[in-house]
Order: structure tokens, then C-alpha cells, then sequence
């Protein structure tokens, strides 16, 4: 960012899609002061957050202000590492993840068709997720996106990645996706797994005391 703003003579605006806008914000911590200053606007669309260490190592403060962040109803890359900072729900014409691809994203007048808020199991969901994101080391969450992309490789994508509305269902999907892998990772995974059904399952029995009864009746054992 600091090289980028040399060659423009004006104040500037910054933003980009999933990695892209987690990026920006990132660049927007690190760069020089006097880059920071010129930028007028961050824009994260649907992009992750941070782990708390690398907000406080950053200069994320001085930026909050001018970060603008939109996420579509079933966002779940752009809820990870949610830091409860302020976000516009917007509405899509795709389901589940696919509202992740911004060409899904209505319009009407030119400006992005808002939603009033998300459902309450989705949110319980999300704070599941990052609760659990937060409690693997550097290493276990290095393992699990590595594998991921082994699993995604190997598999239709819309099939492993189709856990916005059924996190056991995918979770299912990664471990057969994973049986062929060696067994230390295999273990990793099964691991860590393991760990995310225990969280949703304190996170639903929180919510909602019979619902945790069917859940954990139907507690699958490929953990």
C-alpha cells in the first residue's frame, strides 16, 4: 500500500472481496502514518476478521472508523474472527455460501438492497465457530486449512462447503474427504472436528434445551 499510494497524488479508497478486504484492512493497519492518513475509506465485503493479537499489533484503531463492511444474510467467511465491529447486512439472490460471491448481491437504484438482521441461530453459530477458531493453536488451524484444501481439491466444492446450514453434514464430509490422508493429519483433523461439535453443542444447548436433546441424540460417532 505504501508503494501504490506513492504514484497516486490524491487521497484514496481501499477495499477488496473475502481474502481481499481482510487483506486491505490488514495493509491499512501496517502501512506508513502518513499513508494512512490519505485513506478515506476501507471497504471488507464479506471478508474474515482478525485474532484479537494481530488487531492490537496493528494499528486497527486508528482505521475503525472508516472501515466499511458488508456481509450478505448467511455470511460465514466474512463473520470469521468477527471483532463485533460494526457491519451492513445486505441481501443476495444466491443460498447458503454461494451468497458469498458478490455478483449474487441485489441491487436496486444502484446501491445494495440492505437486511434488517440475521437469525438468532446464525448468530449463535458464528460466535460457535469463532470460539472455536480461537481455542486452536497456530499449528491446528494451519493443519485444518491445509487439509480443507486437500478436501476441496478432491470433492465438489458445493458439496464440503455446504455446511452454512449444517455444520454436521460437512464436518461428515471432511473426515471420509480425509480418510485417505496420513494418519497424523487424519488425527489432526478428527481433532479438531471433534472440538467444533463440542462447542455447538453447548453453544445450541445455551439456546435452545430441546434442541439439545435432539442434537445430542443424534451425536454422530466418525469423530
Amino acid at each position: 500500500m505504501d508503494r501504490v499510494s506513492g504514484r497516486i497524488g490524491q487521497d484514496f479508497f481501499a477495499g477488496g472481496h473475502s481474502k481481499g478486504g481482510n487483506l486491505a484492512v490488514y495493509a491499512a493497519m501496517n502501512c506508513r502514518e502518513d499513508t494512512r492518513e490519505r485513506i478515506r475509506k476501507i471497504f471488507n465485503n464479506d471478508g474474515p476478521g482478525f485474532r484479537p493479537e494481530i488487531r492490537e499489533a496493528g494499528n486497527f484503531q486508528a482505521i475503525q472508523g472508516r472501515v466499511a463492511k458488508f456481509i450478505p444474510r448467511s455470511s460465514l467467511v466474512g463473520m470469521i474472527l468477527e471483532d463485533n465491529s460494526e457491519y451492513e447486512i445486505v441481501e443476495s439472490w444466491g443460498m447458503g455460501l454461494f451468497q458469498h460471491n458478490t455478483y449474487s448481491w441485489k441491487i436496486e437504484e444502484g446501491s445494495l438492497v440492505r437486511a434488517k438482521n440475521m437469525a438468532e441461530a446464525k448468530v449463535r453459530r458464528d460466535a460457535a465457530l469463532n470460539e472455536w477458531i480461537l481455542s486452536l493453536s497456530e499449528e491446528e488451524i494451519h493443519v485444518f486449512i491445509d487439509t480443507l484444501y486437500e478436501v476441496v481439491s478432491a470433492s465438489e466444492a458445493s458439496n464440503v462447503f455446504e455446511f452454512g446450514a449444517d455444520w454436521k453434514k460437512c464436518l461428515q464430509n471432511i473426515i471420509q474427504a480425509a480418510k485417505g490422508l496420513d494418519d497424523t493429519t487424519r488425527k489432526a483433523i478428527h481433532k479438531i472436528t471433534h472440538s467444533l461439535f463440542e462447542i455447538l453443542l453447548e453453544s445450541v444447548k445455551a439456546g435452545n434445551p430441546i434442541l439439545f436433546g435432539q442434537f445430542k441424540q443424534k451425536k454422530y460417532h466418525g469423530l
